[in-house]
């Protein structure tokens, strides 16, 4: 897979006028083609904060995580020619890409490694042929999402849990690049979430132990055949459908938002929102516009009738309002 990049004129460099040594040059250089990938694919691809393994046959399982908590070294150990149970292909230890028909770009980066374990901080880029790391095929695409929970203190192999729609979407939002530049960007985490064997955490020690369960991951060929089990949330009243009278309440302005049976996420500007049962309930109730009795009534319809009903649903819609998913009119 390749990509073209369009030529355009550089901004005026910003480095001061000083001799560098190479290896920040080295750094520099990376970081910013890093950049210049992050905005060339901004609107058009999610990518992820992760570090992409590859099977023999393209598909790829992104491992995502924060900086310093294990993807490089993940990365590193797993896909190297010496790895325990044969090499994964190397894709990259910075950001996946995922296309909107889930193909990912390679992008094998060098990878900043720890010299010495006494000295975390100091680290040097070498390239993935220097480390003996196996190549990915030139056509890839996306299989699974993996969240890293690397815990020194966990005892036996790594535990691989599923994570459903919603709550892979809610971590997974702290971990995307440029997601306000994507058009509908809830919905698009959510086909990644949901694309191939779907989104998992894995509980590990050291990540050389990863190996085993992530061979098993690729097997999961049709984990996830049947259609998604999430779906859109609307976000605008229907057809018909408009606000009137002073008091009411409506949904506010949000960019997107999903659900996946019983609970919901919408984003509010930059913030995302979960919504448990009662307030998916509201959300709905307050698509044409409601009362607080309206919206009482939707509620004990939906989740039956109880002597602290009143009281939950106020607290229910003041929190709302708070955050900004619903407002008075």
């Amino acid at each position: 897979m390749s990509f073209r990049l369009r030529p355009r004129r550089c901004a005026p460099c910003s480095l001061p006028t000083r001799t560098y040594r190479s290896a920040e040059l080295e750094a520099r250089l990376v970081h910013d083609l890093n950049d210049l990938g992050i905005d060339y694919l901004a609107g058009s691809a999610v990518m992820l904060h992760a570090a992409g393994l590859s099977g023999r046959g393209g598909e790829v399982i992104a491992l995502v995580a924060t900086s310093g908590t294990g993807k490089t070294t993940a990365a590193a150990q797993l896909a190297a020619t010496g790895a325990t149970g044969g090499p994964f292909g190397y894709v990259t230890d910075e950001t996946v890409a995922v296309l909107a028909d889930g193909r990912v770009p390679p992008f094998p980066k060098p990878l900043a490694v720890i010299d010495d374990p006494d000295r975390t901080a100091v680290k040097s880029l070498l390239g993935p042929d220097r480390l003996g790391l196996l190549p990915c095929p030139d056509e890839l695409s996306l299989h699974a999402v993996v969240l890293l929970q690397r815990d020194p203190t966990h005892d036996g192999s790594p535990l691989l849990a599923p994570v459903a729609t919603v709550d892979a979407v809610l971590e997974l939002v702290g971990h995307t690049s440029a997601l306000l530049r994507l058009e509908r960007p809830l919905r698009r985490l959510a086909e990644v979430a949901s694309r191939g064997a779907g989104c998992f955490t894995a509980t590990y020690a050291e990540a050389h132990t990863l190996g085993a369960p992530l061979r098993k991951l690729l097997l999961h060929k049709a984990a996830r055949a049947e259609p998604p089990s999430w779906s859109a949330l609307p976000d605008r009243p229907s057809a018909g459908e408009s606000p009137e009278g002073r008091g009411r309440i409506v949904r506010a302005d949000v960019v997107d938002g999903i659900r996946d049976g019983s609970e919901g996420l919408v984003l509010v500007g930059e913030s995302p929102v979960h919504l448990g049962p009662l307030a998916l309930t509201l959300w709905y109730a307050a698509g044409p516009g409601a009362t607080d009795a309206t919206l009482l009534d939707a509620a004990r319809r939906t989740h039956g009738d109880h002597p602290g009903a009143e009281r939950a649903v106020r607290a229910a819609v003041d929190h709302l309002i708070e955050v900004g998913v619903l407002r008075r009119t």
